[in-house]
C-alpha cells in the first residue's frame, strides 16, 4: 500500500471513532436530560396533585376573613399583624362551616352559617359597652387554625395588646357567637369574661 492510502485510511478510522464518541456523548446527554425532565415532570405532577387535594379538602372561604370587624377594629388587627408577621389570616374553610346547609325558612333564633365569617367576630364579650373582637389565626408554614386572640375595645392608635390568648387549636375549631370549637357541636368552649381577661369554659359532658 502506498503511504498516501495508509494515511487516508488512518484518518478515516480516526474520524469514524470520533463520530462514534461524539454520538455516544450526545446520546448520554440526551438521555440524562430526558430523565431530568421526566423527574421534574413527576415532581410537578405530585405538587399539582397535592395542591388539588388541599383545595378540595379545605376550599377557599367565600367570606371576608376579618368577619364582622368594623374599620377601627380592622386597623387595630392590621397593626397587630404587622408587629407579629409569623401569623396570618385564615382564608380556607378548615372547620367545614361552608358545608352546613342553611334551611330554606330558618327560625328567628337560628344562626345561619352560610356566608358566615367562621374565624373572626365582634361582640361585647365583657359587657362594658365597648365592642371587642375575637379572631382565630393561622401560623405561617402550618395548616389550620393555630391561635385564638381576644381584643378588648375601645381601640386607639397603638398596636393593641390581646386581653386573652389560646394556642393549640384543633383543625376544625372556629369562633362563632362566643363559642370556640367545632361547628354545631358542644365539644368546645364558651368565652367567659374573667376580670380584665377571659377564660374558655368547656361545654361538653364532664369527664
Amino acid at each position: 500500500m502506498s503511504p498516501r492510502f495508509v494515511n487516508a485510511l488512518a484518518w478515516t478510522v480516526v474520524g469514524f471513532a470520533a463520530g462514534v464518541a461524539t454520538s455516544s456523548v450526545v446520546f448520554v446527554l440526551a438521555l440524562s436530560l430526558w430523565r431530568s425532565d421526566a423527574h421534574f415532570e413527576r415532581q410537578a405532577a405530585q405538587a399539582d396533585a397535592a395542591a388539588v387535594a388541599t383545595t378540595d379538602s379545605h376550599p377557599l372561604l367565600n367570606a371576608d376573613p376579618l368577619g364582622e370587624l368594623n374599620v377601627v377594629q380592622r386597623v387595630a388587627m392590621m397593626r397587630w399583624m404587622a408587629a407579629n408577621p409569623s401569623y396570618e389570616l385564615i382564608t380556607r374553610d378548615y372547620c367545614g362551616c361552608l358545608d352546613i346547609i342553611e334551611p330554606e325558612c330558618p327560625s328567628p333564633d337560628f344562626v345561619s352559617r352560610r356566608g358566615d365569617h367562621p374565624y373572626a367576630e365582634a361582640l361585647d364579650y365583657n359587657g362594658d359597652g365597648y365592642m371587642d373582637f375575637a379572631i382565630v389565626l393561622g401560623a405561617k408554614g402550618k395548616e389550620g387554625p393555630q391561635l385564638l386572640l381576644i381584643f378588648n375595645g375601645p381601640f386607639g392608635d397603638d398596636v393593641p395588646t390581646p386581653a386573652f390568648r389560646a394556642d393549640g387549636l384543633q383543625e376544625n375549631d372556629h369562633v362563632h357567637g362566643g363559642f370556640v370549637g367545632p361547628p354545631e357541636s358542644d365539644n368546645g368552649y364558651n368565652i367567659k369574661a374573667k376580670g380584665a381577661t377571659y377564660e374558655l369554659v368547656y361545654m361538653g359532658a364532664p369527664g
